[in-house]
């Protein structure tokens, strides 16, 4: 039974609503959060409207646009500088239409994911790394997450959430 230890013992039909109500708030926030990227607004993509849309997540969104070479610019994945060559090229930029490097410029691409990765994900960043052999792709994550981690840690936030709203009446 401890694996459904997110909310302890009995409560009312109030402590559930306000739970959900958390619940949402949480997602509402995540969504406000979203609206600052220039390019990567939604998770949803939806190529003809008698489909329903399918789930593209971030990571695989952010990695097929790193090794799009048609791209010149991605938005939402800002450049800092880590050598004399960089600074003058991308103060070049200024004066000229030099187009600031992007990772795919780089032999070896790291990817670290804090929070951790799904399988899809995992296999998707595999998938792509052997259609571009020409760079090594090095994937670090803090978990392999399954969807039972998934609701398990939304758990947590709402309960955590609960919690501190409990402790702000009193």
């Amino acid at each position: 039974m401890d694996e459904y230890e997110y909310i302890e013992g009995e409560h009312g039909d109030e402590f559930v609503l306000n739970t959900v109500r958390t619940l949402f708030s949480v997602l509402r926030r995540l969504g406000t959060l979203r609206r600052r990227f220039k390019k990567y607004q939604t998770l949803f993509k939806s190529t003809n409207p008698a489909f329903p849309a399918s789930y593209n997540s971030l990571l695989k969104q952010l990695v097929a646009d790193i090794f799009d070479s048609t791209l010149t610019d991605i938005p939402d994945i800002e450049f800092h500088s880590a050598g004399l060559k960089d600074y003058i090229k991308t103060g070049f930029s200024l004066f000229m239409n030099v187009s600031k490097p992007q990772p795919r410029d780089n032999s070896t691409v790291f990817i670290i994911i804090l929070g951790g990765a799904t399988a899809s994900e995992i296999k998707f960043i595999q998938e792509t790394a052997a259609q571009h052999k020409e760079h090594e792709v090095i994937l670090g994550c803090t978990s392999i997450l399954t969807p039972r981690d998934t609701l398990k840690d939304i758990g947590l936030v709402v309960k955590e959430l609960m919690n501190e709203n409990f402790e702000d009446d009193e």
